[in-house]
This record gives structure tokens, sequence and C-alpha cells, in this order.
């Protein structure tokens, strides 16, 4: 017996009769060696591997069609032979590639090899990457009390206060933030460029439009907090304390009074996560927070509307 190429050709002594002469079992082998021509490395090996054992499986179970006579009941056997079903799965897809090689070389007519389908296994529960109301309480609290620290800078600890809260009332991702803060972006709703709701007692309010990537627009009705947030912000910066219709001040004020972007949004966001962090481990509060911040990114923020009050949001 010789190997070529990994696979075990026939011997030269006259086959039983039934079974598939030498002649057929060396051309079986060479239309294999060519398919495996097709691949290097890792996965040249590990489909060697598979394609030898499957044929050493059709040797060894006495089946007289051969390797191109396979039927798909042949292929079910070999698959629950493998220790676990996840290997019968993958031997499958990997004869599965075999097989349609044949198919395009004329020596079969249909792919023989039936799709492996394996049980799905039950979903992860996925981590709560968000924060509760507590814990954005808490944060806003360890910014305010920053602030008031000897040598904190008012000015940008309100910026990042404002950021923060913006994030999570409205639930919007700082890409449609940092596109919105490009324009004035913030309207009254009892302004004739913007439909009133329902009713003729429907309490006017701000607005905040957004577009996300693929250009739809949104209207974010502001909760009353968030508006709080937006007087407070804007005083910061010695500003009306809400926006006239002209006002094109940006959303958010970055270097030189120009509109802040996504990046700037980033990493305002991590630097406060950072600096918070470091202040609850000092004083030894909050530890499971201060893990969650260490991990945290603006995404959190987006997704943490889901603690607050939801705004009302007009499409």
């Amino acid at each position: 017996m010789k190997l070529q190429d990994g696979l075990r050709r026939a011997s030269s002594a006259p086959a039983p009769p039934g079974r598939t002469g030498g002649r057929s079992r060396v051309v079986e082998t060479a239309e294999v060696a060519q398919w495996l021509g097709r691949y290097r490395g890792h996965t040249h090996t590990a489909y060697r591997r598979e394609s030898t054992r499957f044929i050493e499986f059709i040797s060894a179970s006495g089946f007289q069609g051969g390797l191109l006579g396979a039927t798909p009941a042949v292929f079910k056997q070999y698959a629950q032979s493998r220790p676990t079903e996840k290997l019968g799965c993958y031997g499958l897809q990997v004869l599965r590639s075999l097989y349609a090689t044949l198919c395009e070389q004329g020596l079969i007519k249909t792919n023989p090899v039936p799709l492996a389908k394996s049980t799905p296994h039950p979903k992860r529960v996925a981590q709560h990457k968000h924060f509760t109301r507590t814990e954005l309480t808490t944060i806003g609290e360890v910014i305010d009390a920053l602030a008031s620290e000897p040598g904190g800078h008012r000015r940008s600890y309100s910026t990042r206060r404002w950021i923060f809260w913006l994030l999570a009332y409205t639930g919007a991702q700082r890409e449609e933030i940092a596109a919105s803060s490009r324009r004035p972006a913030l309207r009254m709703s009892d302004l004739h460029c913007f439909k009133m709701g329902e009713g003729a007692s429907a309490a006017p309010g701000w607005i905040l439009d957004v577009r996300d990537r693929a250009g739809t627009l949104r209207h974010i009705r502001l909760c009353p907090s968030l508006i709080d947030e937006l007087v407070r912000y804007r005083q910061s910066l010695a500003l009306n304390w809400h926006p006239r219709p002209a006002d094109e001040t940006p959303l958010i004020v970055g270097n030189g009074w120009k509109p802040m972007g996504a990046q700037g949004i980033y990493t305002n966001v991590q630097a406060m996560f950072g600096t918070v962090a470091s202040y609850l481990r000092a004083k030894k509060r909050e530890p499971r927070l201060v893990a969650r911040l260490e991990e945290a990114t603006p995404y959190w923020l987006t997704r943490s509307i889901r603690a607050l009050a939801t705004p009302e949001i007009e499409c």
C-alpha cells in the first residue's frame, strides 16, 4: 500500500467481486489531490486529514460504490461516526467542498453531501453595556464634584457633563450628534418650521434634529431634564439660556468655538470615564461602577436611554 498526497492508493492486487477496481481508486485519489491543490497551509492540512479519514471510513465500512458512488446515507453515517456533532458537521462541510469540485470536473452530476445543520446553541446572555439610573446619577455627581475641586476646569467639565446627558437622554449616536452640531439643530416646536403634535393643546418644546448614517432624519423632543442640562451648559458659555431661532451656536462647542466632531466627543467621554473612575477609586466607593467605567464606551451612554425617561421621538 502506498500513499499519494496523504490518501490511500489501492493495491495492484485484483479487487474482490463487486468492489471498485484498483484503477478507479487511483483516478479518484488523483481527483482528490487536485482538489487539495487549491488550498495551502493549515487549510490544506485539515482538508487532507478529513478527506483521508472519509476514504478510510468507506474502505472500513465495505461500501461498494467507492468515493464517486457515495450516497447521502453514507455521509450521514460518517458524520454520526465522529466524536461530536460539531466535528461531524465540519466533516460534511469539507466533503461538500470536495464533491462540488468533482461536480465541476464532470465526474458526478449532483453533490450528494447533505448540508450540515448543527443543533443551535442557546444564546449567551448579553452583558449589560449600559448604565442604570443610579449609576448615571453617581457619575453626574462626581463630574460636579470634580469641577468644584481646586484646579478643576469648569468649562471642560461643563462640556463633558452636557455630552454625557445629551447622549444618555436622546439615545443618539455620537456621529449623529456631531453631524447635528455642524448646523443649527435645535428649534422650537411651536414655530412654523415644525408641525405640532396631535391635539391643539400639545405643549411646545425643544426639538433636536439628528440624521443617522443612512441619512434618515429623526426629530427628538428634549425631555425637561435634558432642557435643564441645555440651560446649564449655555449659561456656562455666557449665552442666553435657550437658543434663539437664528442661533448658530454649535450643539457642542469645541476648540475655537467650532463644532465638536465625533472623535472629540469620543475623547471627552473616555476622559470623563477615566477621571470619574479614578475619583471613585481614590474615595474607595462603587468598586463595581469603577470596573464598568474602565471598559465603557460612549455607546453605553446611548443605550442608557432605557434606564431614563424616554424622550418622545417623532419621525
